[in-house]
């Protein structure tokens, strides 16, 4: 089975829904969503199973320790998006040689992050 088929929790039957909010000018808005920003809007559009190369927050990249991160939904409700990263850790976290919890070979990891937290996001160019 596809880690893809199971739903993330990303509650994509939102994703044509728009927004009934007026501006301050009293003009209803056209936004699918509360998510600004350009990353916002980069991962709005990414498809799933696309490769993360990096994501920065506060300046730090998150994805430094991990092997490959993909990116697995958006929600637009809630600004989240989830990725799920794979960690080759060898013996385990929390030190070297086995010493650590994993028990070795590759652990999966799955995140959530506010795409507003995000400072700039790296995706892999596919040909």
């Amino acid at each position: 089975m596809s880690l893809f088929q199971n739903d993330c929790g990303c509650n994509n039957s939102v994703a044509g829904a728009q927004s009934n909010r007026r501006s301050v000018a009293g003009v209803q808005s056209n936004r699918r969503d509360e998510c600004e920003g350009c990353v916002c809007d980069q991962l709005r559009n990414l498809t799933t199973g696309t490769e993360i190369e990096a994501i920065f927050v506060n300046g730090r990249d998150i994805l430094d320790d991990v092997d490959d991160t993909i990116f697995v939904c958006f929600d637009r409700k809630t600004c989240c998006a989830t990725f799920v990263a794979e960690k080759d850790n060898g013996g385990g976290y929390g030190g070297g040689g086995g010493g650590g919890y994993g028990g070795g070979g590759n652990d999966r990891i799955f995140f959530t992050i506010d795409c507003r937290k995000i400072d700039t996001i790296f995706i892999e160019k596919r040909n």
